[in-house]
């Protein structure tokens, strides 16, 4: 999405529950996903935490998290609350959707 939408003002941004001395083993793994975007670590996970449930919605556990914000900054989706899930081309929709406005 971040190759297809990027130029197009989508944003795209990763965030690892990773230590930071496993940055050398994520920055491979992203380096072997092709992750063009930027790429963060928490720098202290028990800090950093309810920072990131707070403004991500994530609630815990190991899975992908996604959030989609609007131009403005405000929340518009994420897939812990979602009543439903977004497949592919849902979430390419909402995307270019927020993208038009």
């Amino acid at each position: 999405m971040h190759r297809t939408y990027g130029p197009k003002g989508l944003v795209c941004v990763s965030v690892s529950n990773d230590n930071l001395q496993d940055k050398p083993k994520v920055e491979a793994f992203l380096k072997e996903k092709g992750a063009t975007f930027p790429n963060f670590l928490l720098a202290d996970e028990r800090a950093d935490e309810a920072d990131l449930k707070n403004r991500f919605g994530f609630r815990d556990g190991i899975r992908p998290h996604y959030v989609v914000f609007g131009r403005s900054g405000e929340k518009v989706w994420d897939s812990t609350s979602a009543t439903d899930w977004l497949d592919e081309h849902g979430l390419e929709k909402l995307v270019e959707r927020e993208l038009a406005k």
